[in-house]
């Protein structure tokens, strides 16, 4: 371990009792506490303002502790500027902590150890603490050695809280490290069932904490240290649950969360290499924590689509650690305690397992490799995504593609254990979207900066829900006679804002929200439960715990933006009813000339795309409780600006994908539009003799190719002022906001170019 002045200035403080008269234990202690003073009184700080605080502190007791107190044995000689020291230090003291950023100090225990400090000041001592790493650790040393011992039972009732490990008594935040530390000792006994309550605890918290972006440790300064721990843990958990130990642990966490983390794992820490095979330059250390990540993790038997990237990630890490073998002897400040520290010794130790390491492959039972069971046609999903501009030139398009189809599989089985129930269910229902949902989810995730999994996995949901409710209003809500359209209406407009209005507590159930059924309805029953199947969509939405905890202003954009998508799909139907009954006999087409194709496209279809309300509940998501992450006005006009030109994009590529299955379907489209009718030479367009208001298409020169190359060219037009929304909306917003708001454009994106190689949408029977 490096020298610390912390540590060094209690050393200065040690008296040794000899035969009733005392003496410094170690004097040259107190000598280098004086070297290192610098002018104005503190002592340095290595990384962290908090390193300057212990240390100054400490040294100030020290220099307190030898002017006033005598020693019998020697005379030691003060330096005559002592008081002068004592009250800089003191004043540097006073000023640190005026200053210092409490909420950000990652340091261990430095919510004990300062007011310990402060209060030792008035001759009051620190105690000395009992800890779970150390304690885990010692007994997973004696397990490798094949020593029995009963820490385990003495581990969990001293430091299991139920929800997680404690490291220490009073500890303020819990430690990542310390609790993949106590679980692997718990999976090395020889017979983990008699812990399994105390493995779910640790278990569920690591992947609550990497779920929701913790992926720092209060031990360690380098991510890739968690990276190593969590991936080697949750590796062995596999190996113990495939060896037969366990089976009561959830499936959901076994078949789904736990690998999704190893996935993830993987993927980020290939992200992470530089070009010279290192990761990192300031040290070889956190390079061989990945080497020893990639090594474990690879076992596992869902990589072999990139077992070859990920072989070369090891070799040239390798070999990057063969040229620095010269200096291993100064290794870097990446541990953190008190103060950062180094130790030459640990780091040397993980060198060395990082070089001699092999790279065997894993022998799995058959129940571990069926986690990733995909269908054919989603084995085919990469290659056809690899077809389409998003991912056509990217370097390792291949490889990131393969591992998000991976991390597809388990996302996809969580969401069939844990969708909500809203939308009825008809067997033999074509539902081809299910196949790409999961995955344009998480595909998108490995071109930027990654998003959390709770994230991804409340987009999966919402992208779903959004599938399905695009269906229930085209063949239920559709089939529905105007009186009883009507009081759909109003339910939705009453719904969004009176969730918005009432707490939680003062709502009414959703089976209680429906207006009286309008006389003339031909069939109450079903429009009471398309009332109810409405109302539990407009409450999962508007009552997401995220949406609860977002700013009021958020609450109330959403309330709106989701009424406007519901009300877009009423005026969708009323649309499609205004245009078959004009639609002329024999013909496929025909204009609408009630509305200009900007308004409707503007308005009521980008609406009707879902992108809007999604965007604004993805907001709700990103920014913390209580605030907007677009804060300004500027940020909040720019983002909105954004989202319409993202949707009508959106809308365009639909129209551009589905020209067929709207008319097979007697769907409104873009090209039925009266603009994308004009004679590319003469502008003139036909009138029907049968109703002068509707107009056709006659002119074999204004063929349907050239109206969907018309439309292609306004969708790369609404791209253009996208890309200039984005750029204008990133001088207002932080980068992490901005990585989340790319990152939704990116699969808002990515479905267009799907329809436009590929109509997706559920398939819904022919209107006779």
């Amino acid at each position: 371990m490096s020298v610390s002045i912390y540590d060094t200035a209690w050393l200065a403080m040690i008296i040794k009792s000899e035969n009733g008269k005392t003496r410094w234990l170690f004097p040259e202690s107190f000598e280098l506490l004086l070297h290192e003073q610098t002018p104005n009184g503190q002592w340095k700080a290595y990384s962290s303002d908090i390193d300057g605080i212990l240390n100054t502190t400490a040294g100030l007791l020290a220099l307190i502790k030898h002017q006033t107190q005598p020693v019998t044995i020697g005379i030691e000689k003060l330096p005559t500027d002592l008081e002068s020291r004592i009250s800089k230090a003191r004043s540097q003291v006073e000023t640190m902590l005026q200053s210092w950023d409490v909420i950000s100090t990652r340091n261990v225990g430095f919510e004990i150890i300062v007011p310990a400090l402060l209060e030792y000041l008035n001759q009051h001592a620190p105690g000395i603490m009992a800890d779970a790493d150390d304690t885990a650790k010692a007994q997973l040393s004696l397990s490798l050695l094949g020593r029995s011992n009963s820490f385990s039972a003495q581990m969990i009732a001293k430091f299991d809280l139920g929800a997680h490990f404690q490291t220490y008594p009073a500890e303020r935040d819990p430690s990542v490290s310390t609790n993949c530390n106590v679980l692997m000792a718990l999976l090395h006994c020889e017979n983990p069932d008699l812990h399994r309550t105390s493995i779910y605890n640790a278990t569920s918290f690591l992947c609550h904490a990497w779920e929701n972006g913790i992926s720092d440790d209060k031990w360690n300064l380098s991510k890739l240290y968690v990276y190593m721990l969590q991936g080697q843990t949750f590796l062995k958990l596999l190996r113990r649950w495939d060896e037969g130990h366990m089976k009561a642990l959830p499936k959901l966490l076994i078949h789904a969360r736990v690998p999704t983390v190893l996935v993830q794992i993987l993927h980020r820490t290939i992200l992470l290499q530089s070009s010279d095979g290192s990761w990192g330059q300031s040290s070889y250390e956190p390079t061989a924590y990945a080497i020893l990540t990639l090594i474990s993790i690879s076992s596992l038997p869902w990589f072999d689509a990139v077992q070859d990237s990920i072989t070369r990630a090891i070799t040239s890490g390798q070999q990057y650690l063969a040229g620095r073998k010269d200096n291993t002897s100064n290794p870097s400040y990446v541990w953190i305690e008190k103060v950062t520290y180094s130790m030459p010794a640990v780091s040397e130790a993980y060198y060395i397992a990082a070089r001699t390491s092999e790279h065997p492959p894993g022998t799995w039972q058959s129940a571990v490799k069926s986690f990733t069971s995909s269908s054919s046609k989603s084995v085919k999903l990469p290659e056809f995504l690899l077809l389409l501009p998003l991912f056509a030139n990217h370097i390792r398009g291949k490889d990131l593609l393969a591992l998000a189809l991976v991390e597809a599989c388990f996302l996809a089985s969580r969401m069939r254990t844990t969708e909500p129930e809203i939308f009825p269910h008809k067997e033999n229902a074509s539902e081809g979207y299910l196949e790409y949902v999961p995955f344009i989810t998480t595909s998108c995730n490995y071109l930027g900066h990654p998003i959390d999994i709770e994230h991804l996995f409340d987009l999966i949901l919402l992208s779903k829900l959004n599938y399905q409710v695009d269906h229930y209003m085209e063949t239920v809500v559709g089939a529905l006679t105007a009186h009883e359209i009507e009081s759909t209406r109003v339910l939705i407009n009453r719904l969004c804002r009176q969730s918005f209005q009432l707490p939680p507590s003062q709502k009414r159930r959703y089976e209680e929200s429906c207006e009286p059924l309008p006389e003339g309805s031909k069939n109450e029953m079903c429009l009471v439960n398309v009332h109810n199947v409405l109302a539990r969509f407009i409450h999962y939405v508007l009552d997401h715990p995220n949406v609860l905890q977002s700013s009021t202003y958020l609450q109330r954009h959403l309330s709106h933006e989701l009424e406007m998508f519901l009300l877009a799909h009423i005026q969708q139907i009323e649309d499609n009813r205004r245009r078959a009954a004009k639609l002329p006999h024999g013909t496929t087409h025909a204009a609408m000339p009630e509305r200009t194709y900007f308004d409707w496209v503007k308005r009521t279809s980008a609406d009707h795309t879902s992108c809007p309300y999604s965007f604004v509940f993805w907001t709700c998501l990103i920014s913390r409780p209580g605030q907007n992450c677009f804060a300004s006005a500027k940020a909040k006009y720019l983002s909105q600006d954004m989202i319409r030109h993202l949707a009508t994009m959106c809308r365009q590529h639909n129209d551009y994908g589905s020209v067929g299955r709207d008319y097979r379907e007697g769907n409104l489209n873009s090209v039925d539009f009266e603009e994308f009718q004009q004679d590319y030479t003469s502008g003139e367009v036909s009138l029907t003799a049968q109703d002068p208001t509707v107009r056709v298409m006659s002119d074999p020169r204004s063929s349907m190719s050239q109206r969907k190359r018309c439309l292609l060219d306004l969708a790369e037009y609404e791209r253009r002022n996208l890309e200039r929304s984005l750029d204008e909306l990133a001088y207002e917003c932080s980068e992490h906001t901005m990585n989340a708001v790319r990152y939704f454009v990116r699969v808002t994106d990515l479905y267009g170019q799907i329809y436009v190689a590929r109509d997706i949408g559920i398939q819904a029977p022919v209107k006779g």
